[in-house]
């Protein structure tokens, strides 16, 4: 929003932060994206947050990151993929968070 003047910015943010949802709401559906795509409304409503929030929006490159990154390992080798019930574990930690 570097863009949109000093005197309009803070009106724009409180009319867009009255109609977001909460970053932990937001965080979620980003997680979920990895896993499965989004409805419509979903895309939605994080594009309009990470308008406001710059947390959010680092939250979600660093996901991607990791989403990148955990598959470049070779499918033959045992070591490098997690099984299906370690991902589970793993989902459900971040889940609590």
């Amino acid at each position: 929003m570097k863009f949109v003047p000093k005197r309009l910015r803070g009106r724009i943010v409180r009319f867009i932060a009255a109609r977001s949802d909460s970053c932990l709401a937001i965080t979620r559906k980003m997680s979920d994206s990895v896993g499965r795509d989004l409805t419509f409304y979903e895309r939605y409503k994080v594009w309009l947050h990470s308008l406001i929030c710059d947390a959010c929006v680092r939250y979600l490159d660093q996901i991607r990151l990791l989403h990148i990154e955990t598959g470049r390992f070779a499918p033959g080798e045992p070591s490098a993929r997690l099984t299906e019930d370690a991902k589970a574990r793993i989902r459900e930690k971040f889940r609590d968070h």
